[in-house]
């Protein structure tokens, strides 16, 4: 890490900290600016930033490992050879999580993947 981005990261948590101190006040931005002496231009400018790195540490793929599932003696088994489970895969972008199950149709999926896709 070069010391321009390790400057930046030090920045960001600090502004990170400006903001959530912000909302917890309840003062609107303009307000809360001109109680601490920050021009509104740096606020949004580092708002604009943290929201850059956001997204890109969002977008960055990671891998998850899916483990098989283990013997469960609560489920409830038709026989010995094919347990009744519900298969179903979750997804989880930063606080949101998806959760597709085997009956979620082709359509939704695709339009539920094109929406996340598209969001920036």
């Amino acid at each position: 890490m070069t010391t321009q981005s390790e400057t930046q990261q030090i920045r960001l948590a600090h502004w990170k900290q400006v903001f959530q101190e912000r909302m917890e006040s309840g003062l609107s931005i303009k307000d809360y600016c001109a109680l601490h002496d920050i021009s509104e231009n740096s606020y949004f400018y580092w708002l604009r930033m943290a929201r850059k790195k956001a997204l890109t540490s969002a977008n960055t793929p990671t891998l998850v490992e899916l483990v098989s599932p283990a013997y469960d003696p609560e489920l409830t088994y038709e026989n010995k050879e094919n347990p009744v489970r519900e298969s179903k895969v979750m997804v989880q972008i930063n606080h949101a999580t998806i959760t597709i199950t085997q009956d979620t149709s082709r359509d939704l999926l695709a339009m539920v993947l094109e929406v996340v896709n598209h969001v920036k």
